[in-house]
């Protein structure tokens, strides 16, 4: 892989674990590693059996699975749709998280570890309806998310980097820094080497 192409800076050291379709690489100093691996391993498998549209079980494949009716979410969800709301309005749609259905169509209906070498050509009919984000309700106060009917989220464009920041957070928080989380090139650093 990649990652072993990078020195590893003296007095840190490195592991990885597979998670969201891809390498997560985890810096720390070499006593803390352990925890730092575990921390942020823990996070991930969480985060993808909430967040994974790859996922039956997930809670975002329900709530896809809900649209146009009212569902109540946990905090992670809430928290992560709000954020995708903030980044496709600060974009003004450029950044759309209900661009399920379309992704479904050009063939990206598994994870990139599924998927064949070549997809076959997509079937020529309407697109799939996108920037229905706009029409997503959020109640903060019960927890509800309600999708327009026949929406669905896809948080692929930005689940990995706040996951990364969330993993750095917590690190913060249990006193192990510096520390470098990668998954997959979304990539954050706290603190400086020794």
């Amino acid at each position: 892989p990649v990652e072993s192409a990078f020195k590893t800076p003296q007095g840190l050291a490195r592991a990885a674990f597979h998670a969201m379709g891809t390498t997560i690489v985890v810096l720390a100093l070499e006593a803390a590693l352990p925890d730092a691996l575990r921390l942020t391993r823990d996070l991930f498998d969480e985060w993808e059996r909430t967040l994974s549209r790859f996922r039956s079980e997930s809670e975002l494949s329900r709530l896809n699975a809900a649209a146009g009716f009212r569902v109540a979410v946990s905090p992670l969800l809430l928290t992560i749709t709000l954020k995708a709301l903030d980044a496709a309005r600060a974009t003004r749609g450029v950044y759309d998280p209900t661009v399920l259905q379309r992704m479904i169509e050009i063939g990206y209906d598994r994870s990139f570890d599924a998927l064949p070498s070549r997809l076959p050509a997509a079937p020529r009919r309407r697109p799939a309806r996108i920037g229905a984000w706009r029409e997503i309700l959020v109640d903060e106060a019960r927890r509800q998310v309600r999708l327009p009917p026949g929406v669905g989220l896809d948080f692929g464009g930005i689940a990995k980097g706040l996951a990364v920041d969330a993993a750095l957070d917590l690190l913060a928080e249990q006193g192990i820094a510096p520390a470098l989380v990668n998954a997959g090139g979304d990539l954050a650093v706290r603190g400086l080497p020794p």
